[in-house]
């Protein structure tokens, strides 16, 4: 006991991403305040964490000399990388003011109670949910479906649109642009033409509706208006929060305890688990070639694929990334669908590792 405690006051809380998960092993960690890289032995936690989690651990020696998790740590978001290191930066610049010398670990048992205000403030109890678009209406996935009798012939009628151009990577998708002029146009909607429909997936019902029109104008007697379906993008991230609640409930002091084995039933929708998986990926693989050419306010307004040939802009595209990737590992533990990404990755020309 007296060497864990003489280990335990020598530690201190530290920040960490998960560069790799060994099942019932460890984890491969990097320390995001020196950069350095360590494995950590632990063998129930690497069936609740995934690769790209951020979390909060005391890491101390083990009984047999390897580095263990002191208790439970804190898991945040991916996306709070950059907020907890630019907190962190803050006050260890307060600190260090007028001084020679800062004592690092007493800095970071200083810190340890900002690291906890953070995983209350946006992980215990975050903030109600609020998505918009940049014109401030509600973000909806919306789904516009026609008839198609010529496919040819709409998408020539389509194409004569200023403002419809093709899609970069597919002969088959267009892309609906706001007026205007240089790579920063916002991305309104996709259109895709195949198997005899036309299908115009925009991200709200005030741009779908827009949408609507517009095809009806341009295209005529050539398209019929078959269907609209509406995906509140609420319900989906708290889908997503739901799900991932048990991997960030757990506070320092708690033992890391493996997920009860799910029973197999009919997901909520009433689709047996293949037509959802199918559904779902269907609406993925939408929602990430709109993705694409969206300006994103993370990016400084810019598009991903402008965002990827930028030197300044690109590490912060690849956070995106990483983000993206993880949500896919979370869903993959807990029994859902797992969207693959690796495509997006590819079509911005960004190595994924």
């Amino acid at each position: 006991m007296r060497t864990w405690l003489e280990l335990a006051r020598a530690s201190h809380l530290g920040l960490y991403e998960i560069l790799a998960v060994r099942p019932d092993e460890g984890f491969t960690l990097r320390d995001l305040w020196s950069n350095a890289e360590i494995r950590v032995r632990e063998r129930l936690g690497t069936r609740q964490l995934v690769r790209w989690d951020l979390v909060g651990a005391r890491v101390i020696e083990g009984p047999e000399q390897d580095l263990v998790f002191e208790a439970l740590p804190y898991v945040y978001p991916p996306e709070m990388k950059e907020t907890l290191l630019d907190e962190l930066r803050r006050r260890h610049r307060q600190l260090a003011k007028g001084r020679a010398h800062v004592d690092l670990t007493g800095f970071f048992k200083q810190a340890a109670l900002v690291m906890h205000h953070l995983w209350l403030m946006s992980v215990a109890f975050p903030p109600p949910l609020k998505v918009q678009t940049v014109e401030g209406d509600p973000v909806v996935f919306t789904r516009v479906v026609f008839d198609v009798h010529d496919r040819a012939a709409v998408r020539d009628a389509l194409l004569r649109h200023v403002d419809i151009v093709l899609s970069e990577d597919d002969d088959d998708h267009l892309v609906w642009f706001e007026p205007g002029q240089g790579d920063q146009r916002r991305n309104l909607a996709h259109i895709e033409l195949k198997a005899g429909r036309l299908t115009l997936n925009a991200m709200s019902r005030e741009r779908a509706e827009r949408g609507r029109r517009l095809v009806e104008e341009l295209a005529g007697d050539l398209v019929r208006y078959r269907t609209t379906r509406l995906d509140p993008v609420e319900r989906l991230i708290q889908r997503g929060r739901t799900g991932r609640a048990a991997a960030r409930q757990g506070r320092p002091g708690a033992s890391l305890t493996p997920p009860r084995r799910a029973r197999h039933r009919l997901p909520p929708s009433g689709l047996s688990p293949e037509v959802e998986a199918e559904v779902t990926r269907e609406f993925l693989d939408r929602h990430y070639h709109e993705w694409l050419d969206q300006p994103i306010p993370a990016l400084g307004n810019r598009t991903p694929r402008h965002a990827a040939r930028l030197k300044t802009v690109r590490p912060k595209l690849i956070e995106l990334l990483k983000a993206m990737d993880n949500r896919a590992e979370r869903d993959r533990l807990e029994g859902r669908v797992a969207y693959d990404a690796g495509w997006v990755w590819e079509q911005l020309g960004v190595e994924r590792g």
